[in-house]
């Protein structure tokens, strides 16, 4: 069930929602063993280093800001959708460093199935993605959508 200031804001239209990815992460290597947050898939880890872990805080402290500042402009909670686990992560981090959280959930795949996030992304206007998935499950309500050009990330 989706979150009910979320869901009463999806019925009035004009939300905006944000589906967040670190491409800092990537690529992954193998490993025979590692840290359980960084197993993509054994005995795949994502690539994880101080460097890279700095940049993945200073990008969940920016969408942060960002979605802050969307939900005091337009007065309405901000989606934060996860279309795959592995972006939990980061979604969580923005969530934790947001001024106002309360203005924002976490839509992860771990509790809602591609069914109820295509209804959720549908009902976005826009959806700012990195993600080309959430991208095209929005296609179908002709969803307005703005990219994140994340080339400098590395």
């Amino acid at each position: 069930m989706l979150a009910r200031k979320t869901k009463a804001a999806l019925a009035g239209g004009g939300i905006v929602g944000m589906a967040v990815v670190d491409y800092r992460l990537f690529p992954v290597v193998m490993r025979p063993f590692g840290k359980r947050p960084d197993c993509h898939k054994w005995p795949y880890y994502f690539s994880r280093s101080p460097r890279r872990s700095r940049r993945s805080e200073e990008l969940a402290r920016g969408y942060a800001a960002a979605a802050d500042g969307i939900s005091l402009k337009y007065g309405a909670p901000v989606p934060l959708i996860c279309t795959e686990e592995v972006d939990e992560r980061l979604a969580l981090a923005v969530h934790r460093r947001m001024t106002h959280p309360k203005m924002a959930h976490v839509f992860s795949p771990r509790v809602f199935n591609s069914s109820q996030m295509t209804v959720l992304l549908c009902g976005l206007r826009p959806l700012v993605a990195c993600r080309y998935h959430s991208a095209v499950l929005s296609l179908r309500a002709q969803v307005r959508r703005s990219r994140l050009d994340m080339t400098w990330a590395f």
